[in-house]
């Protein structure tokens, strides 16, 4: 499999996919930069990411961690999912109903992830299958769920 990042500093705000299946799969291919890792950052935590270390989580962490490096795969019909550079078999998901990081089968959209521009080249990380679960920090430890827009807690900068 193809892991891809989605121009999202090079291209500006630009984070795919969009609202419509077949503009995002169109604008997904104008933004494609090949690129290997990349780190989730919190905008309302600086300096916290989203990690596997000790198990699923957010915070500090040591440079060349590789459980904090995540690969940005974007799948068929634009959508993404988020995989751990650690555990490579591992991606983001809300199978069960919260986020997890754990195998999961190919079709899954509950590991599927739209991403949304937010602020100043931050994004916000929705889930397909849950359309109104968001990755966020807001009551202090790593989670999907409802956010409200201006959350700084739910943006991510992702480079």
């Amino acid at each position: 499999m193809k892991r891809l990042l989605i121009g999202i500093a090079v291209a500006g705000a630009a984070c795919l996919p969009l609202s419509s299946g077949v503009e995002a799969a169109a604008t997904a291919a104008a933004y494609e930069v090949p690129m290997e890792f990349v780190r989730i950052e919190n905008r309302w935590r600086p300096g916290e990411y989203i990690h596997v270390e000790h198990g699923l989580a957010f915070g500090r962490i040591q440079h060349g961690w590789h459980s904090a490096q995540w690969a940005i795969e974007r799948t068929e019909d634009g959508y993404f999912r988020i995989a751990n550079r650690w555990r490579d078999t591992e991606y983001l998901h809300v199978e069960n109903g919260r986020l997890e990081s754990g195998p999961i089968l190919p079709g899954w959209h509950s590991a599927m992830w739209v991403m949304e521009p937010a602020e100043e080249g931050y994004v916000r990380l929705r889930n397909r299958w849950r359309a109104d679960q968001y990755i966020h920090v807001e009551r202090g430890r790593l989670q999907a769920g409802r956010i409200q827009p201006g959350w700084h807690s739910a943006m991510w900068r992702v480079r």
